[in-house]
């Protein structure tokens, strides 16, 4: 039931989007677009670096665990 719902909201997105485009100077929304286009692979590039800080400051716990042994 869940994924219909999400499926349902997915498709009236788009269907809004593509009506939002169609209505507007392609000016505008490609620039709208690209916004946010460039805001999703900014915090996909944070997440990547906050994992890859977070694994490291585990292995040093680890490491600092286990020499206390």
């Amino acid at each position: 039931m869940l994924i219909l719902e999400i499926d349902e909201n997915r498709l009236e997105f788009v269907r809004f989007w593509a009506k939002y485009v169609k209505e507007r100077d392609p000016a505008i929304w490609s620039k709208q677009q690209k916004e946010l286009i460039d805001s999703v692979i900014k915090t996909a590039l944070q997440d990547v670096e906050l994992y890859l800080k977070v694994k490291k400051i585990s292995k040093e716990v680890k490491s600092k665990i286990k020499r206390q042994k």
